[in-house]
């Protein structure tokens, strides 16, 4: 501070307006998601209670903007080339090779590559389809349909969460994996709801459920809830992508059951995938 003695008046300033804007900045994450994650300051963070209708939206602008922004998620298409490790059946087939397509205008086709033949799951502008392991892909419906749809409109987020016709509503947080996290349940009245498990580190979405209904003549359960978990994010052509997924069901009870561990091989911004290859038949 002696030195700041013999500057002029307006540079004495310089430095204290910096320690000023150090002690305001916040401070960095012990453990960032992704490089550059900030810590998101919506008061019901703070409080640590369901955020309002208001604070959704903020959050939802905020989680658009950290995974690569509104114009590019828009318009997004990708190839996705995952590993996938089920828990069920025996050592020779438990690993199927996933591979999806995406556009933003209602399309998705998912390969899973069994050793046992190929299963499909596909949307074509806004219809769903279904191949069993090994049989032809045909229309579906009910049950069947919703969790295909459920499927795309997972890989949309967050950038779907923009829509006019959708509906947020905060629930109370809950301590998962030892992050607080934060409920958002997403509506549209169309298609499956969604509920989004929001860690304000970042932001990033931690968690995505879904309740599904079953086929009541096959189970006792009428419905089924579909949990998918998001961990090592990555910023791929400007994307942010999880390297890691675990998908989770639960048929009422109180435990979790873990169906399949996934892992990311290769993720690619396409600028144009043709229409044909969704195409069903």
């Amino acid at each position: 501070m002696l030195l700041l003695r013999h500057l002029p008046l307006a540079s004495r300033w310089i430095p204290l307006s910096i320690l000023f804007l150090m002690a305001c900045a916040p401070p960095p994450l012990e453990d960032p998601p992704f490089p550059g994650a900030v810590r998101l300051g919506t008061d019901c963070f703070a409080e640590r209670r369901a955020a309002t209708p208001d604070e959704c939206r903020e959050i939802a602008a905020a989680l658009v903007e950290a995974y690569g922004g509104q114009e590019r998620l828009e318009n997004l298409q990708f190839h996705w080339l995952l590993d996938a490790y089920y828990r069920r059946g025996t050592m020779m087939s438990n690993h199927a090779t996933h591979e999806l397509w995406i556009r933003p205008d209602d399309h998705y086709r998912l390969h899973v590559d069994f050793r046992g033949g190929l299963a499909q799951s596909l949307v074509h502008e806004g219809d769903t389809y279904l191949a069993l392991r090994g049989e032809s892909i045909l229309p579906t419906r009910g049950a069947s349909g919703q969790m295909v749809w459920w499927e795309y409109e997972s890989l949309r987020l967050p950038v779907s969460l923009l829509a006019d016709d959708v509906s947020l509503n905060g629930k109370q947080p809950e301590e998962i994996e030892g992050r607080w996290l934060y409920p958002i349940e997403v509506q549209d009245r169309q298609h499956p709801d969604l509920i989004l498990w929001v860690d304000p580190e970042g932001p990033v979405i931690r968690v995505v459920d879904g309740v599904l209904p079953l086929d009541v003549a096959q189970t006792f359960a009428s419905s089924l809830i579909k949990r998918q978990t998001y961990d090592e994010f990555q910023r791929i052509e400007g994307v942010l992508v999880p390297g890691k997924m675990r998908i989770q069901t639960n048929e009422g009870s109180d435990a979790w059951e873990t169906v399949t561990l996934v892992e990311s091989v290769e993720f690619r911004v396409v600028e144009s995938i043709p229409l044909e290859l969704f195409d069903p038949v």
